[in-house]
């Protein structure tokens, strides 16, 4: 099979602003220490002391095999200039690591930032997940799905979610570029084990907000499984799956920024008020 290359047109979107921030980065934050976060601070600049801020985590893309965080960093940037403490996770890679390793380290992201929520004025009770084609199929794993951490005491729930181009059904895959991701990614392709990896068997009257960005001519992720999870959501009778379609566009577009963060905008001022 020839050499895949896996798309970012995501990447450079939100590089345009004014990063007020500070970062620290390659911070570990799994229990075993072999993964790494960068920690993006909003400028507190006539913020008082004990203003609690919105958190996100940002998490790549690569098809679960490749990539890092350095390559979603200007969106972590972005998030952190509109006043949210971020980080921005490495997560493991397949095809050396297979599933659910990538999932196990993205919740000890969660526990990190509930953890340390008392030190970085983070609220607890407002966390976003965000991800961009493999890293938006996490980031809707996480918020469907809640994992205790019975030691600490804490869990990893999170609040919202923002995607891009995510897979929500595993199921779905046929092609062959499709094909080559799964596999890669799970120990041994079955049915069942794309069902227990797709996010939209796992929605519940308890799964969060949703904001969703899809190119209607995407191939490698189907549009149409965005829009089947806004289906499911709208049968556990939830009214917060929002998808934006981006018309006439693939996995590999790239697209007008001001799409992106006219729409994020305005789902961000809706989350933060509820």
């Amino acid at each position: 099979m020839s050499c895949k290359v896996w798309p970012f047109f995501f990447i450079l979107l939100f590089v345009n602003g004014v990063y007020a921030i500070d970062i620290t980065r390659n911070i570990p934050y799994t229990y075993a220490g072999q993964q790494t976060l960068d920690l993006f601070m909003p400028d507190e600049t006539g913020i008082p002391e004990d203003m609690l801020r919105p958190a996100a985590i940002v998490i790549h893309a690569g098809g679960w095999s490749n990539g890092d965080s350095t390559d979603i960093e200007s969106m972590a940037a972005w998030f952190a200039n509109e006043g949210f403490v971020v980080i921005n996770v490495n997560y493991a890679l397949a095809p050396e690591n297979k599933w659910p390793a990538q999932f196990a380290d993205v919740i000890q992201g969660v526990w990190w930032l509930k953890k340390n929520a008392v030190r970085y004025n983070i609220n607890p009770d407002k966390i976003l997940a965000v991800g961009a084609s493999a890293g938006g199929h996490l980031a809707a794993m996480l918020g469907q799905s809640s994992v205790n951490n019975l030691n600490a005491g804490i869990d990893s729930e999170i609040h919202g979610v923002v995607s891009f181009s995510g897979a929500w059904n595993l199921l779905e895959a046929v092609t062959e570029d499709q094909i080559f991701y799964i596999s890669q990614m799970l120990a041994v392709d079955t049915p069942e084990a794309r069902y227990l990896a797709s996010p939209v068997y796992l929605i519940n009257r308890h799964s969060p907000p949703v904001l969703i960005f899809h190119g209607t001519e995407d191939t490698l992720v189907p549009f149409q499984q965005s829009i089947y999870a806004c289906e499911v959501y709208a049968t556990k009778g939830l009214d917060y799956c929002f998808l934006v379609p981006l018309e006439g566009h693939t996995h590999f577009s790239v697209v007008e920024p001001a799409i992106f963060v006219n729409a994020i905008r305005v789902f961000l001022n809706w989350w933060l008020a509820q």
